[in-house]
């Protein structure tokens, strides 16, 4: 029995997301970077404004998260720099590929301390509709308050 021919990368992204499918173009030609160095690179950076965040938080600022000190710096980077190397937009958009995968360790948390969570339903859902009420309190109060700044006096 003969095997079916795969198609090549340029046959698959014909349906793919523009940007990314110029970037890969732009990745095989002779003077750029392979996909795989490409991946590796975007990886390392991603891991490093991890680690930076982790390192400040660790030091310095110890009662914010380091994953949320690292998104801070990331952003701050990429706003100074004005747009997103081609590298992170290639990890980050194989990320998102995959996003899906990444909600099983909490769904089996959730199935692990499923007696815990029956014991305090109640106090969760106060919890729950309490703080979707305050979002939604406080989103209104500065939606109100842009609009004011906005119209004309």
């Amino acid at each position: 029995m003969r095997m079916p021919k795969m198609p090549s990368l340029l046959a698959v992204l014909q349906g793919a997301n523009c940007s990314l499918r110029s970037q890969l173009l732009t990745l095989r030609k002779p003077n750029s970077l392979s996909y795989t160095e490409a991946m590796i690179q975007g990886l390392v950076q991603l891991f490093l404004f991890q680690a930076l965040g982790e390192l400040l938080s660790k030091f310095a600022l110890p009662f914010i998260p380091g994953p949320v000190l690292g998104l801070v710096l990331l952003l701050a980077f990429l706003a100074l720099r004005g747009h997103v190397p081609a590298s992170m937009d290639l990890v980050g958009s194989s990320i998102l590929q995959h996003l899906g995968l990444l909600f099983i360790p909490a769904s089996v948390g959730v199935v692990l301390y499923l007696p815990v969570l029956q014991a305090n339903a109640w106090a969760i859902t106060a919890t729950l509709v309490l703080s979707v009420v305050a979002t939604v309190a406080v989103t209104a109060l500065v939606l109100k308050l842009l609009a004011q700044k906005d119209s004309p006096p």
